[in-house]
């Protein structure tokens, strides 16, 4: 992919062939110029973390 640009709020990378867009949506930062306010109204949270924790938490705690 070819890199064009950053966006001017979050600094993520811009692709020419995403039309100069972000090639990840939605990242919910407010005021991003690529989001509309409705599309970050439907980002769900709730699921953002794993129940069972993260695995290198895991490997780290059995190793200590």
């Amino acid at each position: 992919m070819e890199k064009t640009g950053t966006c001017k709020i979050c600094n993520i990378n811009l692709w020419a062939e995403t039309d100069n867009k972000p090639s990840v949506f939605p990242c919910g930062i407010a005021d991003c110029p690529y989001e509309s306010p409705e599309l970050q109204a439907q980002i769900d949270y709730e699921h953002e973390r794993s129940p069972t924790g993260s695995g290198l938490a895991q490997a780290l705690e059995m190793l200590s």
